[in-house]
């Protein structure tokens, strides 16, 4: 299969850095912090950093071996990647191991086998730690990064933003073919109970429009593409604007608050999908602290109808307070929003996360299932199954005794588990 990038840094240094995203390439090449961390390290002077997937036992630059590298660097955004991470990471114990992304937030289960987490944002804490590792110096002194003890997790302003992206341009698959992934805006302000990045990545932050040309103009000397997808949480307060600097490449936004769908945001993208969240029924949607009502999700889906040919649905079962009544609201949403446009959906279970309102909600696997076949009876939909939304919950809320439990995929195994968990991801300050 032919393979042809544009946007690769090739270099010599000093230090080897392997940056290991624990699922295939088509993933993790279309994920934005692994590109963040990518650039952040090649930048340094002494430093190369190298890309590895489960797809690509060798690196992507040099088809060089993990042993050959001085440092593992785990880029790692979902709980089930755990079962990679600890079984690369459990072969080279002489190595420093590093991890960064989302599940940082709770270190714990992974603590036996990597040596120092970045929690939060890593455009400053990382740069710090290559520096004091160069020099000797205690590396858990950097603010961000944590070992034992306690942990802040560190918040950047948008000041950076990497412009060297890989892009294929072969015959390989990425989630986002030929795109150039733009960052327009950080955290939330919206506070969903169930959502770990409105209550850890902190206030909303938006990079300004000009500089959001800027980085497109800086980008297109050092890559090749022909999309930029927006990336953002939150709706930019200009996204038109922003949409009219990305012309002429084409604009895609990988999911939208269902507020923000407007005539003129349509108009500027014409995506072929919109994906949406209602997340639940109406009574459980506003206790969440999503103030949309039914009627605005149909308005929505009426006016998207004239741009695009389909709408994405994600919704979640096993809420707090959830009822049949919910599960029937889920199914009527969803056979409305069908009359209207073409509609997929997908049904996950819900997985309570720490340092949210809902962390201390315990899953219940028989109550997930019951859902999800009442659901069955009436609608198709994708998703995972009950007993791996249990395993996520474990690795998302457990304690450094799960990590024993990393040696077996096996749900029959993690059944089993003491479920009582000591809260140690409390010693991770997100405030």
């Amino acid at each position: 299969m032919h393979f042809l990038e544009y946007g690769v840094i090739k270099k010599k240094g000093k230090y080897r850095v392997a940056l290991i995203y624990p699922q295939v390439y088509k993933a993790g090449n279309s994920n934005l912090g692994f590109i963040f961390v990518y650039n952040l390290v090649n930048e340094k002077k002494d430093f190369v950093c190298e890309r590895f997937f489960t797809d690509f036992t060798k690196s992507i630059e040099t088809n060089s071996v993990l042993r050959d590298f001085d440092i593992l660097a785990f880029s790692c955004s979902f709980e089930m990647d755990f079962f990679t991470v600890y079984e690369i990471a459990s072969q080279f114990p002489e190595k420093v191991k590093i991890l960064g992304g989302r599940t940082s937030y709770n270190p714990f289960p992974l603590k036996k086998v990597i040596d120092y987490f970045f929690v939060g944002d890593a455009e400053e804490s990382l740069p710090e730690f290559l520096k004091l590792y160069e020099e000797g110096g205690d590396l858990s002194a950097v603010e961000g990064v944590f070992k034992e003890g306690k942990a802040k997790a560190r918040q950047s302003p948008l000041l950076y933003h990497p412009v060297y992206e890989p892009v294929q341009w072969g015959e390989y698959k990425e989630a986002f073919p030929r795109s150039f992934l733009l960052e327009i805006s950080r955290g939330c302000s919206r506070k969903c109970k169930f959502c770990l990045v409105s209550h850890c990545v902190g206030r909303k932050r938006e990079r300004p429009v000009d500089v959001i040309q800027s980085i497109i103009e800086k980008a297109e000397t050092c890559t090749k593409f022909e999309t930029i997808v927006l990336i953002g949480p939150d709706s930019h307060s200009c996204i038109e604007d922003v949409i009219e600097v990305c012309k002429p490449y084409r604009v895609s936004l990988p999911s939208l608050r269902i507020e923000s769908l407007s005539e003129g945001l349509l108009e500027g993208v014409a995506p072929e999908t919109v994906t949406i969240a209602p997340e639940t029924s109406e009574r459980l949607r506003f206790n969440l602290g999503k103030s949309v009502t039914d009627g605005d999700i149909l308005e929505k889906a009426a006016l998207v109808s004239h741009y695009s040919k389909r709408m994405k649905l994600y919704f979640m079962v096993g809420l707090p307070g959830e009822k049949e009544e919910d599960l029937k609201g889920i199914v009527d949403l969803t056979k409305k929003i069908a009359k209207i446009i073409r509609t997929t959906v997908t049904v996950s279970p819900f997985v309570p996360k720490p340092h949210t309102p809902y962390a201390d909600f315990r899953y219940d696997t028989d109550l997930v299932e019951k859902s999800l076949k009442f659901l069955r009876k009436y609608m198709k939909f994708s998703g995972v199954s009950a007993q791996q939304g249990f395993i996520q919950w474990v690795l998302s809320i457990g304690d450094e005794g799960v990590g024993e439990y990393l040696k077996n995929r096996r749900y029959s195994a993690w059944k089993k588990i003491d479920t009582q968990f000591k809260k140690e991801w409390e010693s991770i300050d997100v405030s």
